[in-house]
């Protein structure tokens, strides 16, 4: 007899209390094969350690990827490693991370300096904000001066305006954009977290994006409609903010990735792409 398949909503046998999604399922996915590495500078040891690392690393965030979706958001990996070690261990051993809890972590810790710095790392690369370059730098300003009410529907244009590019959507034949985005090209590249966060991403924007909504619910629909008059929060323009970030950060992990660094003339650089490096470091 074959084994049994576990419901992802069902228990985990294990004990623990908990769904099976938000436990034991990422543990029992099937192993990933290691790859040729090609483009990395390993032997075939190094290369099997690093793809274990890689595996065991994105199952331990499939269980956070499931809390975020079920609370309505996303896992953005926004945070310093102390905070990445503290939202772990409150997911895993204290069992009370919270949605407040993740959205104080990003807020706190990236300002206004690391956006305008990670767009000016689109254009360097000529990612799929660097035509739009102008209109994101508004909308990161507007958040940090607490003009919500501006940055919010401005944000769902973007967000719009870039799957449509994304995926080659034509507007002249009214066509709806597709709220989808390719991990094909990761393939073979180890990166078996971002293969799991498109998944999520498109979870979380297919549902903020498309679909029916409630009058009250935060939804590109209710607000571009001008249906929901109590959206504009700091958390809400949040989301919007880094999941522009986060789209242009996925796109971007094919040029990036495998990294090769190298540093000319006090200029750092990824795979030849410029990489503007923070300068406000405190001593």
């Amino acid at each position: 007899m074959g084994k049994t398949k576990i419901g992802r909503n069902q228990p985990c046998p294990c004990g623990s209390q908990k769904k099976y999604k938000n436990c034991h399922l990422a543990f029992d996915r099937e192993a990933p094969q290691t790859p040729s590495g090609e483009g990395f500078q390993m032997n075939s040891e190094g290369l099997e350690l690093f793809n274990k690392l890689m595996q065991d690393n994105a199952n331990s965030k499939l269980p956070l990827h499931e809390f975020c979706i079920d609370n309505g958001i996303y896992y953005f990996a926004y945070h310093s490693l102390a905070q990445d070690l503290e939202i772990t261990k409150r997911f895993y051993e204290t069992e009370d991370l919270t949605k407040e809890y993740l959205l104080e972590c990003w807020s706190e810790k990236n300002g206004q300096e690391y956006y305008e710095r990670m767009l000016k790392n689109d254009k360097n690369s000529n990612g799929l904000l660097s035509k739009r370059y102008d209109n994101v730098s508004e909308i990161i300003s507007a958040h940090f001066n607490c003009m919500y009410s501006l940055s919010i529907p401005a944000a769902f244009t973007i967000i719009e305006g870039i799957f449509r590019e994304y995926g080659q959507v034509s507007f002249s034949k009214n066509d709806k954009a597709n709220y989808r985005m390719d991990d094909s090209c990761l393939k073979g590249k180890m990166l078996y977290g971002d293969e799991d966060s498109i998944k999520y991403f498109t979870k979380f924007l297919n549902k903020l994006m498309s679909g029916k909504a409630k009058e009250n619910e935060f939804h590109r629909n209710t607000i571009m409609h001008g249906v929901n008059t109590e959206f504009a929060t700091k958390e809400n323009s949040l989301l919007l903010l880094m999941s522009i970030f986060e789209f242009s950060r996925i796109s971007n992990l094919n040029k990036m990735w495998p990294p090769k660094y190298t540093t000319v003339n006090g200029e750092h650089f990824n795979n030849g792409i410029k990489v503007e490096m923070r300068t406000d470091w405190e001593s």
